[in-house]
């Protein structure tokens, strides 16, 4: 469904700069009405190319000044949706006291915050995102979570639990803990005679 998205992102923000850079080129007499109607032959199209080309002097000013504006907002936009999102580092390096360093994987931090959700009680699982901000980790993910389970109490204890577990093998301070919660659906049972 993502891909979906993105996708119908792309070509929303194409369509948009097109309308806008047409629209840029009847104001401007770069495009012709009969260029419009030879590339797509739709009537309330060329009504719409008609009344753009014919625009009085003042609305015309107004017309190109947002024309560009819509065709910069789309064109950074599309940018953003085809430029690959940004890689998180592979390792992180941690300095001791002594002369060496260790480097420890962030999909490892992953794990190791899965694993002290292992701790509380009611917590299903949990997939966590490690990162480092400016120094400090912050712990991005989703607990799964039993209908069981009192969600006031066990959601802060989660939180404390990764948190503590990081710090422990990482040495370094746990900036943020946010944890999405899902509570676990239980289907009824049916039964059978």
């Amino acid at each position: 469904m993502r891909i979906f998205n993105h996708l119908l992102g792309v070509v929303l923000l194409a369509v948009l700069l097109a309308a806008a850079l047409v629209t840029l080129g009847l104001v401007l007499g770069v495009l012709t009405l009969t260029m419009v109607r030879q590339v797509w032959p739709y009537a309330p199209i060329e009504t719409i190319g008609r009344d753009v080309a014919n625009l009085p002097d003042a609305t015309r000013n107004w017309v190109i000044g947002g024309s560009i504006g819509a065709a910069v907002v789309t064109l950074l936009g599309l940018i953003r949706e085809l430029s690959p999102p940004p890689r998180r580092a592979r390792l992180l390096t941690l300095q001791g006291s002594g002369p060496g360093q260790t480097e420890i994987s962030f999909g490892a931090l992953d794990d190791l915050a899965a694993y002290g959700a292992r701790k509380v009680a009611g917590i299903e699982h949990l997939h966590a995102r490690v990162d480092m901000v400016k120094g400090r980790l912050v712990v991005r993910g989703r607990a799964l979570v039993s209908p069981y389970v009192e969600l006031a109490t066990a959601g802060p204890q989660l939180e404390q639990a990764v948190a503590n577990r990081l710090e422990q093998a990482t040495g370094l301070p746990v900036l943020t803990v946010q944890l999405r919660t899902v509570v676990q659906n239980v289907k009824a049972q049916r039964t059978v005679r």
